[in-house]
């Protein structure tokens, strides 16, 4: 019974010290494995920081060229607004110049003709006149 009995004490005694070895082993391996994995994640997220560092950098770069472009049509549009202003007041200056030309012309017209009609009358009375006597 006593061998028995320390073959069964130095089992559990190499089954304790085994499970003390082990844990240590996988302590290790698992710190090693985490360590090893911390840094590649820590790397991978400074990589991928700087890479979306880097496109917003880029994409505030296209989106102040797209600014500028922009605001050069707009000065570009607001120039041709104002000469298109500029000259339809031109041509309606004109346009008005022409109406009074033409009203004025028109009023000669009419005042030509009331003329001409009273000398008709002026000569047809002394046409009559002249028949008369």
């Amino acid at each position: 019974m006593n061998s028995t009995f320390m073959i069964i004490m130095s089992g559990i005694v190499i089954f304790i010290v085994g499970a003390f070895f082990g844990g240590f082993i996988y302590q290790v391996i698992r710190d090693i494995f985490f360590e090893k994995f911390d840094t590649h994640f820590q790397n991978s997220l400074n990589s991928y920081a700087k890479f979306i560092e880097e496109h917003k950098k880029n994409q505030l770069k296209h989106l102040d060229e797209l600014k500028d472009l922009a605001e050069k049509n707009n000065k570009a549009i607001v120039q041709k607004q104002i000469y298109l202003y500029e000259i339809i007041n031109k041509l309606d200056l004109k346009i008005q110049k022409f109406y009074e030309y033409v009203n004025t012309s028109q009023q000669s017209r009419i005042a030509l003709e009331n003329e001409i009609v009273k000398l008709k009358n002026i000569i047809n009375r002394k046409t009559k006149k002249e028949s008369l006597v």
